[in-house]
């Protein structure tokens, strides 16, 4: 397994998101995404990639709402993409200012739409859509400077973001994945102390119940080595799904063999859960 590269952005980028979306058209197959721009000359810029086209190249579709520009989450749900919080350019002493705006992309139309917004302003999170559509906007920082380990969600029939469980550690800049079974996992991260870390949390929805809230818990940390291996893999662990994902801000991709640890895969990291 090897990478290759594709066709550049048209400009250096720095903290915007990612997503993989389907084209207006389905016939014309999917877009990718990037996401705001960390150039305030580029407030809001979004930029669509169609690699079925017959000379892929990235081109500018609507910006979003409200000039909000970089550390945004950004998912794929119900709807459409989904773009929560992030950073737009403030006044006075902060030239930033994190906002608790969620917009969601109608591709047919090139438009953002606003939708409900978050509870609290948050940036420098993720986003992540649970398997029931489920919207997750997961960590990140504040406008008083603290990283936050809470998390908040929106269900597909509902039309307000409730406080979920926090997680254990607070952070931002991490990464986070939907498993095949449902489950939520996030990664890595930056925390409260400029640290990076390898922690890795697991949230399981279907454990939220009436008179029981599930919370968060950790599984084998992003290391190097194979750190936390529990056992050889099984042969019904290799007929599993796996959970494929970039995390941020770690330098060497690993990947987590079946049995719950992580070993170096190519440029990839791949998470198999022992105990699903």
């Amino acid at each position: 397994m090897t990478w290759s590269e594709k066709q550049q952005l048209p400009s250096p980028d720095g903290p915007s998101a990612g997503v993989t979306f389907d084209a207006p058209a389905p016939a014309s197959g999917y877009r990718i995404y990037v996401i705001g721009s960390d150039l305030t000359a580029s407030a809001g810029a979004v930029l669509a990639y169609n690699p079925s086209a017959p000379s892929p190249a990235w081109s500018p579709v609507a910006s979003l709402i409200g000039g909000v520009y970089n550390d945004v989450g950004a998912t794929v749900g119900p709807g459409g993409l989904h773009v929560t919080g992030g950073y737009t350019v403030g006044s006075g002493p902060d030239p930033t200012v994190a906002v608790a705006t969620h917009q969601i992309y109608d591709a047919a139309a090139n438009t953002w739409i606003l939708s409900t917004p978050l509870l609290a302003p948050r940036s420098g999170h993720v986003a992540v859509t649970g398997r029931d559509g489920t919207i997750y906007a997961i960590g990140g920082r504040d406008n008083n400077d603290n990283i936050l380990a809470s998390v908040e969600a929106l269900h597909p029939s509902a039309n307000q973001w409730t406080n979920v469980a926090s997680m254990n550690i607070a952070r931002e800049a991490l990464a986070a994945v939907t498993g095949p079974y449902g489950k939520i996992y996030a990664i890595g991260g930056e925390t409260a102390t400029d640290t990076l870390t390898d922690t890795v949390e697991v949230y399981d929805p279907a454990a939220e119940f009436v008179g029981h809230r599930a919370v968060w818990a950790a599984v084998a940390p992003v290391r190097q080595g194979g750190y936390g291996c529990r056992r050889r893999p099984r042969r019904s662990d290799l007929r599993r799904g796996r959970r494929r994902f970039r995390p941020h801000h770690i330098p060497d991709f690993v990947q987590l063999r079946p049995g719950d640890c992580w070993r170096n895969v190519g440029q990839e990291r791949e998470y198999a859960d022992a105990a699903s």
